[in-house]
């Protein structure tokens, strides 16, 4: 049978991103890593900074539960950490920019009381 080698550091973070992610305000942090650029610049943010973390399985097995691979406490904190500081990061990278909401003028209160 053959094997092959799974990252399952790229696995874990990826859940933890989802999980943190919810924590945050649907515009601009979750709306903007709805991008799979940006997603993908986050995950390589935190994997370059972790050990990786691999398993080798079958390849007719290719799939990996992150409940079986327990990480300890510090190690769930540190992709935690760097998850809160990639999003920080991506977001005041100078390629990436916010689309300008406008404004009506109409609407802007110094016309509201006349």
């Amino acid at each position: 049978m053959s094997k092959t080698i799974i990252n399952v550091a790229m696995v874990l973070v990826d859940k933890a991103t989802d999980e943190i992610l919810k924590t945050y305000p649907e515009h601009p942090h979750q709306q903007a890593f709805a991008s799979a650029e940006l997603r993908q610049r986050l995950a390589a943010y935190v994997l370059s900074r972790i050990p990786g973390l691999y398993v080798v399985t079958e390849e007719s097995m290719p799939v990996v539960d992150p409940e079986s691979f327990p990480l300890s406490k510090d190690q769930q904190e540190d992709i935690e950490r760097l998850i809160h500081q990639g999003i920080q990061h991506v977001l005041r990278d100078d390629e990436f920019s916010f689309p300008e909401i406008s404004v009506d003028i109409v609407m802007s209160p110094s016309q509201w009381f006349g």
